[in-house]
């Protein structure tokens, strides 16, 4: 059963460990290190009182949380709040984010709070989405404000006005004001109504609904042949390239680099990643047609990007081909950004046909 609950200290390992990937793996955070448990209690804590931290508890589990902070220190922004929302990647797709928001809102503006804002690091197309789906209006951007990962990164800021802007206005209850009260429950509810469904949604749901759960391991030989079919299957392969000498070589160097995803003893997906000391690359991302639009390719990207970095690398770079439209959009909502290059290669060896 899914519901929406303020969170409290003993939620401070479960919204670390769904932070930590934001922190460790992308830009959307701008923090370089992945805060402890215990500086999540502190966080909670010191945010309770006045601004809402509000978690989504399925069967006992914290599949994703929103929270509201002060927008700035100073007295005359004090009915302006900072607001944010993290959701586990095994529960993203499941309308859990815009439903903690909608709750969030809901309190806020019952405490009398009259803006929200929220800061987004570009490109994020899945964030801005969600943001407007909501009401937010785009503000401007704080171009290139932030370094991280040896880039340096734009902020958009987005408002939602949560009440009206009167002359004279009262000043923003306490939250525990609002407790125990007659409407706090249904404020909570609030956004139950944006779940896809009002039960689990557990492991990788996808449009039709149907959950499945993924593993990521690294390759081994003798997962080749089932490669070979998942990739003929994505229109990967290429006459002028035998996959099967491609995963040997790649088997040789850096085998790290080459992790598959498996559910059900399936291999469902797979990605390779190269580091030569100067810069990373991605190759082979392929995800099985009927387990796409689940976030397995994203996943796949940040575990491939955090062996990346393991390695020491600073920087990734990929090709796609310029024609596909629905890649190069995928990849812009991971945060990559098309360079003024020019792509050139040169055949050393050919595949020799086996049999």
């Amino acid at each position: 059963m899914a519901r929406i609950r303020l969170a409290h200290t003993d939620d401070a390992a479960a919204v670390a460990a769904i932070y930590s990937p934001f922190v460790e793996e992308t830009a959307i955070s701008f923090e370089a290190v992945p805060p402890e448990p215990d500086e999540f209690a502190r966080r909670i804590n010191e945010t309770l009182p006045t601004h809402p931290w509000l978690v989504c508890d399925i069967d006992g589990h914290v599949a994703g949380y929103a929270c509201a902070a002060k927008h700035r220190d100073r007295a005359a922004y004090r009915w302006s709040a900072d607001t944010s929302v993290y959701v586990a990647a095994s529960h993203q797709r499941c309308g859990i984010g815009s439903g903690l928001y909608r709750s969030l809102f809901a309190i806020l503006a019952e405490q009398g709070y009259v803006n929200a804002y929220a800061g987004i690091t570009l490109p994020n197309p899945a964030s801005v989405r969600l943001h407007e789906a909501l009401g937010f209006e785009r503000l401007g951007v704080y171009c290139r404000v932030g370094h991280k990962f040896g880039v340096w990164h734009d902020v958009g800021w987005w408002q939602l006005a949560l009440g009206s802007h009167e002359e004279m206005p009262a000043e923003p209850l306490e939250l525990a004001a609002l407790q125990g009260s007659a409407v706090w429950d249904e404020l909570l509810s609030r956004g139950l109504a944006s779940f896809r469904t009002r039960s689990a949604c557990p492991g990788d749901v996808g449009r039709d609904g149907v959950s499945l759960r993924m593993t990521i391991r690294e390759c081994q030989p003798e997962d080749g042949p089932a490669i070979v079919r998942l990739w003929e299957r994505c229109g990967l392969t290429r006459p002028w390239n035998d996959p099967r000498q491609e995963i040997a070589r790649k088997l040789n160097v850096q085998p790290e680099l080459f992790v598959i995803g498996v559910s059900d003893e399936e291999i469902v997906a797979t990605v390779m990643a190269g580091y030569d000391g100067h810069r990373g690359w991605i190759y082979s991302l392929a995800v099985a047609p009927e387990a796409q639009r689940r976030g397995l390719g994203r996943r796949m990207m940040r575990e491939a990007e955090r062996r990346l970095r393991a390695a020491g690398c600073a920087k990734v770079n990929l090709q796609i081909r310029g024609d596909n439209a629905g890649v190069i959009a995928f990849y812009r909502a991971l945060g990559y950004v098309e360079e003024d290059r020019v792509s050139m290669g040169r055949r050393l060896a050919t595949d020799e046909a086996k049999g």
